[in-house]
């Protein structure tokens, strides 16, 4: 007998699944789609609309992801009833419309109650049903429940699941345990060695943090090293060297700060249609300013430093791996003529400069509820959501024209198409821009200040519980009426005697 083929067995099995469910519970009418098998922090699976596609571009896919991590401790039921909760994404990322990404909206909401599963952000009774993370609980006696029950009965095959023995798992986390994890807080390369020893970044020549490794996350508990930089140094320095060294201090700064508000507009401060709207417009918006700030980042860059001849000593200095980061950011950019990319179109069509936009066909294809607008007491308040929503949607499809043959898809599909791009893209130009910039951060300060920063006096200053983006959320409004009442009351205590 031959032996068993784990990899046919699991892809078998869940396309078998899919196929079932989609005839039970949905009619036959979702589209086929690629199933993975993915390990995702947090998370028991997750959809991406158009996410594959054939190299010639011709042929385009969505993914349900399922995480094996969770396979051992859930039942097959409640491996299944996180297939079907994709599957519902699914559905609705091609029949109703969702809202931004990661959102669950009430229109899924009863989408998922439709096929037996309660959406519930404990994964209980009494959750709430709507939000950025939602899981579910199975509906007893429900449509998946009967139907899973069918699945299971006519021989479904199990899914493998990972199988460490306890000792050693023990001899995982006993070795783990004996190294610790530097991280240079410049480049944020990484070293690993003995606890309480010391390391300097080759590169930017300061020493690096050590924390034990905890999958890549950030402890509650952390420093920041303080630098004093002598003034009279900065003060002495040439022009072009002082601007070039302040203008990427004021550019990291800045994408910071854009990127730290826009992790906290996607986590959810309210319910409903509003709130739903609110956010969706609020993190539309940060990110069509983040996207225009990189790109012009990028240009500061590219006048700064990239059209000196022969090449600016500051790029000459640069080290191997963040000469890999720029190059990849001139092929993406350009550097004597912009390329045509999501972050240009963001930039040039909604963040800076409002080229024309032909709104037509996003006009024609409004959603139910979309053309909305919430008038309100004091304009802080005021929220005009079928204004930004024409404008995103006109844009999001652009940016998936570019990669992507428009004919036979809806706008719907291109425009969600486009907002993952443009999502991707943002990611991608971020990561790489910041690495440059610390690049060059650190090597015209050393040429400013006139020596290595590694002998300057480090100050270590704890940050204590700071908080997890995702546990931080961006209000949508605003209670400002104590402040205009102050400030009439303000207007007429200097009004002048009229005696």
């Amino acid at each position: 007998m031959p032996a068993p083929n784990p990899t046919s067995i699991t892809y078998t099995s869940l396309d078998d699944a899919f196929a079932f469910f989609n005839r039970r519970l949905f009619d036959g009418r979702l589209p086929s789609c690629l199933i993975t098998i993915q390990r995702t922090q947090g998370a028991y699976g997750y959809f991406a609309g158009e996410r594959f596609g054939s190299k010639d571009g011709k042929e385009v896919t969505d993914e349900i992801a399922l995480n094996p991590a969770h396979f051992e401790a859930c039942s097959t039921e409640q491996s299944l009833s996180t297939l079907v909760h994709e599957m519902t994404h699914l559905e609705q990322h091609h029949f109703g419309k969702p809202s931004r990404a990661g959102y669950h909206n009430r229109e899924w909401a009863s989408l998922m109650r439709a096929v037996g599963l309660i959406p519930s952000s404990t994964g209980a009774a009494g959750g709430k049903e709507v939000g950025q993370r939602v899981s579910h609980y199975i509906e007893p006696g429900g449509p998946f429940e009967r139907a899973c029950a069918e699945l299971v009965e006519r021989g479904f095959k199990s899914l493998y699941v990972e199988r460490w023995s306890e000792a050693g798992e023990r001899a995982r986390k006993a070795k783990a345990a004996s190294k610790t994890r530097y991280t240079c807080p410049e480049c944020s390369t990484n070293a690993w060695a003995k606890p309480d020893v010391r390391l300097v970044c080759g590169t930017c020549r300061v020493d690096m943090d050590g924390a034990h490794s905890k999958g890549g996350r950030m402890s509650a508990e952390f420093q920041v090293i303080q630098l004093a930089i002598d003034e009279g140094a900065i003060q002495k320095a040439k022009p072009r060297l002082r601007n070039q060294l302040i203008g990427c201090m004021h550019a990291h700064n800045e994408l910071t700060a854009l990127n730290r508000i826009l992790i906290f507009s996607m986590n959810d401060t309210g319910e409903g249609e509003l709130h739903d709207s609110a956010q969706s417009v609020q993190m539309w918006c940060l990110l069509q300013v983040l996207g225009g700030k990189l790109f012009e980042t990028w240009n500061m860059l590219v006048e700064r430093f990239l059209t000196a001849q022969p090449e600016d000593p500051a790029l000459t200095g640069l080290s191997a791996a963040h000469r890999i980061e720029l190059d990849w950011l001139k092929d993406y950019f350009g550097v004597d003529k912009p390329k045509d990319n999501a972050l240009r179109l963001l930039r040039d069509k909604t963040a800076f400069h409002y080229d024309k936009l032909n709104l037509t066909v996003a006009a024609e294809n409004l959603a139910p509820g979309e053309s909305t607008i919430y008038l309100a007491q004091h304009p802080a308040n005021a929220l005009y959501y079928v204004g930004s929503s024409l404008v995103f949607r006109t844009v999001f499809a652009m940016i998936a024209d570019r990669t992507q043959d428009p004919a036979g898809r809806s706008h719907g599909e291109r425009t969600n198409a486009g907002f993952n791009l443009a999502i991707e893209e943002v990611q991608l130009v971020n990561v790489r821009l910041h690495t440059v910039l610390y690049g060059l951060i650190a090597g015209l300060l050393e040429k400013v200040i006139g020596r290595p920063l590694s002998s300057l006096e480090q100050l270590r200053i704890p940050i204590v519980g700071a908080p997890s983006p995702e546990n931080v959320g961006l209000p949508t409004f605003i209670d400002i009426r104590n402040q205009i009442g102050d400030a009439r009351l303000a207007t007429v205590e200097r009004r002048p005697n009229r005696a």
